[in-house]
């Protein structure tokens, strides 16, 4: 089974471009926030950023209702791309989700606008772990 649901803030203008074909391909990062507490009760966070793509209509219409630092939850699959980078002849790779359903979850931008430098990016929404953090010590 490979299913995805993420909830995140969007972290740079997402990027629209077109296949040769003509298909609409949008790019984006997203980052997800984790807030959990030890035994301790100290509270700590941790983030992380995962590259999304998402095709045809849905990344077109994507890139017109968001923006750098919107909130949005995402349903997909992931991907692993695999390629031999040019310069060293190493083997590459990379995992990224493939966005299949997206849903508004917070600020948007209005269709074909930007949000401004000026504008504080929105705060994703934090969720709590049980008192102790079930994940087993690195």
């Amino acid at each position: 089974m490979n299913i995805v649901i993420l909830l995140g803030n969007i972290t740079r203008d997402p990027e629209l471009r077109y296949t040769p074909q003509g298909t609409a391909v949008l790019e984006l990062g997203l980052a997800v926030n984790d807030v959990w507490f030890d035994d301790q009760n100290q509270k700590h966070e941790e983030v992380t950023f995962v590259d999304c793509r998402v095709w045809g209509k849905r990344g077109e219409t994507m890139a017109k209702c968001f923006g750098k630092g919107g909130t949005v939850l995402i349903h997909g699959e992931l991907k692993q791309e695999r390629w031999e980078d040019k310069v060293s002849g190493k083997s590459r790779s990379k995992t990224l989700v493939i966005v299949k359903k997206w849903e508004f979850a917070g600020d948007s931008k209005a269709p074909g606008r930007s949000r401004g430098q000026d504008e504080p990016p929105d705060r994703a929404p934090r969720h709590t772990a049980p008192q102790s953090d079930p994940r087993p010590d690195p």
